[in-house]
């Protein structure tokens, strides 16, 4: 397998995986939530920027894997020059309010649920622009 055949659905599943680790982060250490997030984060910023010799070529990626057959439903994801654009913008305003996060926030607040919470956005996020 290589990252062009399963590169978009990681790059949506990667926040949602990023918000199981992030809560289970928490007990390490107060700033541990930050770092798994932004790692997360930039971890999909790079495949993004890995794939984007598809859309900058002229052409579209399209991945789908069948669900449930009978009725036509599939997992698609697709990446041409705008969701490409619309992902860049989600991740990049994400990671900076992640590190911005990690010193506005203050010590009683609960900084995983906020991240965990962050991630889960941004993973729906990506998953309506990379929709099929």
């Amino acid at each position: 397998m290589t990252l062009e055949t399963i590169g978009l659905p990681l790059i949506v599943l990667l926040p949602f995986i990023g918000a199981i680790l992030v809560s289970l982060s928490a007990k390490v250490h107060r700033f541990a939530p930050a770092w798994v997030a932004g790692g997360i984060t930039l971890f999909a910023i790079l495949i993004l920027s890995y794939l984007s010799y598809i859309p900058f070529g002229g052409d579209s990626l399209v991945q789908s894997w069948t669900w449930i057959e009978t009725i036509g439903l599939s997992f698609s994801f697709r990446i041409d020059g705008l969701s490409m654009l619309f992902a860049y913008i989600i991740l990049g305003i994400g990671i900076l309010i992640v590190f911005y996060a990690k010193y506005y926030l203050s010590p009683k607040d609960s900084m995983a649920r906020f991240y965990a919470y962050l991630l889960l956005f941004m993973g729906s996020m990506l998953g309506i622009v990379m929709s099929e």
